[in-house]
């Protein structure tokens, strides 16, 4: 789940005009409620002007060092009953797992396999493969023959969105796809 950083303070600046509104239930010596009251000035404003990934990357680094303190305060500021755990998810394409908050266009990603690469046409400088899988053309320079070290060069086969439904995926028996049981992943999910 993300967090909009701007949204998220406009509605604690609109909720709270004073530091009186907070919890009133609370008592505080006149030396602490003044530095809270500076406190909730500075982190209102702080809010109001950082951007979301500046928040990410500083909090990602606070939990990085795994200090009890530091742990407590964030499980307080996001409570997981509001911000539940993203579950990690099995990419039933190419068998990668992922978090669906973080897909792009591009994070599956399944390249032309040698077993599926033919060669069309070669001159004297490179060769023109057809790729059986996705039935794509591709010319590689100075290459004479397609093998595993030449997978980065040539493209994807596919290339997109990860997913869990194996329905959307084509598993052909001259495709690139496989599904989870004979990829050999499939005892783990079940």
């Amino acid at each position: 789940m993300s967090i909009d950083t701007r949204s998220d303070a406009e509605s604690i600046v609109s909720k709270y005009s004073s530091i009186d509104t907070l919890n009133s239930d609370e008592s505080c010596e006149p030396q602490e409620c003044q530095y809270l009251e500076s406190e909730w000035s500075r982190l209102t404003s702080l809010l109001q002007s950082l951007q979301g990934q500046e928040v990410h990357r500083y909090l990602q680094r606070v939990l990085k060092k795994k200090e009890i303190r530091s742990i407590r305060a964030l499980s307080q500021l996001l409570p997981a009953h509001r911000f539940p755990t993203a579950g990690i998810i099995h990419c039933v394409r190419c068998h990668h797992e992922y978090y669906p908050a973080h897909q792009t266009p591009k994070s599956c990603q399944l390249y032309h396999s040698p077993r599926l690469v033919d060669i069309v046409a070669q001159d004297q400088t490179g060769t023109t493969f057809l790729c059986h899988g996705c039935n794509q053309k591709f010319y590689l320079k100075d290459i004479w023959k397609f093998t595993k070290e030449h997978q980065s060069l040539a493209g994807y086969c596919f290339q997109g969105y990860h997913t869990d439904d194996a329905f959307s995926v084509q598993y052909r028996p001259l495709g690139i796809a496989k599904t989870c049981q004979d990829n050999g992943c499939i005892e783990f999910y079940i």
